[in-house]
């Protein structure tokens, strides 16, 4: 099953680029349907008015400079905060089913931890319970069994440790395959 991550996140350019057509063909259209609707004379007048020259004194032009440049610094600001800042793309893969239960993790760099079974039907977290357990703590298999949803799931591994591994190998293998995280 693919992750569930956002189109937009997976490829930003190609986002960036669809909401700049999105915005220049919608803005386009609006040109387009206000000069259908309002009539020539409408038209001159407001072209006439937006293009009066004005004289204004020079203290209202160094605000308006220094409000533009303060804009700038501030818009220049917010894109780098949010490049540095933002969420790499696996990590916003973090659920996922398989091996017949739903999965649930965290993201350590680029390591899947704390990975915990919950029942797909009824989404109850599940506790691993060892069968045939030795005095070493070793098992012939580890069940995985849910109450209310009477799902009984059993994996033929010795340590709870290796079940573990197991399941991070499979969640970064199903990153690597969905081209969210880099070997």
């Amino acid at each position: 099953m693919a992750p569930n991550v956002r189109w937009a996140d997976r490829h930003p350019v190609l986002a960036s680029v669809r909401t700049a057509i999105t915005t220049t063909s919608v803005l386009a259209a609006l040109a387009w349907l206000a000069k259908k609707l309002i009539p020539q004379p409408e038209q001159d007048a407001i072209w006439s008015w937006l293009t009066t020259k004005v004289e204004y004194p020079r203290g209202i032009w160094v605000l308006l400079f220094v409000a533009l440049i303060a804009w700038a610094l501030f818009a220049a600001w917010a894109l780098v905060r949010r490049y540095l800042h933002r969420t790499p793309a696996h990590e916003l893969y973090r659920t996922d089913e398989f091996f017949e239960l739903r999965w649930r993790w965290q993201w350590f760099h680029q390591d899947a931890v704390g990975a915990k079974a919950f029942c797909p039907e009824c989404d109850l977290e599940l506790e691993p319970r060892l069968l045939g357990a030795t005095i070493t703590g070793t098992a012939s298999q580890i069940l995985y069994e849910c109450p209310v949803g009477h799902k009984q799931i059993v994996f033929g591994a010795p340590t709870m440790q290796a079940v573990a591994a197991e399941i991070g190998r499979h969640i970064e293998r199903e990153a690597r395959k969905s081209k969210l995280l880099r070997d």
